[in-house]
């Protein structure tokens, strides 16, 4: 492909997804919202590594950026829970007046991560970590208060001053999930 053609390519997609934005009942494009303000509340049932399933509930309780999470998590041998607070950043929202289309969020998060290891038949070992993500955040809204979304997890389980018997000093945190929003 040569330049001009992916410069028209580049401005076609541009201009269509603008004219997509617009507003059906006027056609002009309505304020940017910013959809790291708004109250929301997510359900998500993913996979990955460390972690084969998981399953997050994540929300905005109040209006602004400020975003709590926690979830139940499954391994071989192991289970737990997590709970992390972040910063939400809107990084893309091409909703349009009737709260229709998607959103891209970016929340850096810390929290703890806590879990049961079955040693053996009859030992248990519990544990709790420091973690720390980053969590990408697309969603398709139908409306201003339903949606189905998508969201990468990637980060840090950070092990090595609180579990003797693990050697690894951290692990990789990295996870798939989709689920509802509203």
């Amino acid at each position: 492909m040569n330049s001009s053609a992916f410069v028209a390519a580049s401005l076609a997609f541009l201009t269509a997804g603008a004219a997509w934005a617009q507003e059906p009942a006027t056609g002009q494009i309505p304020d940017p919202r910013d959809s790291a303000q708004e109250r929301r509340f997510d359900i998500r049932l993913g996979t990955g590594a460390p972690m084969m399933v998981s399953l997050s509930i994540a929300g905005r309780p109040f209006e602004g950026p400020l975003t709590v999470d926690g979830g139940l998590w499954v391994f071989a041998f192991m289970q737990g829970g997590y709970a992390r607070v972040g910063w939400t950043i809107g990084l893309a929202d091409y909703r349009d007046g009737a709260g229709r289309g998607s959103t891209l969020e970016l929340t850096p998060m810390v929290g703890a991560l806590s879990g049961i290891v079955a040693a053996g038949t009859d030992q248990v070992e519990h544990f709790i970590v420091p973690e720390a993500v980053v969590s990408f955040d697309w969603t398709w809204w139908f409306s201003n208060h339903i949606g189905l979304g998508a969201t990468l997890t990637l980060g840090g389980i950070f092990t090595g001053a609180y579990i003797d018997e693990i050697d690894i000093p951290a692990f990789p945190d990295a996870r798939l999930a989709v689920g509802v929003s509203f």
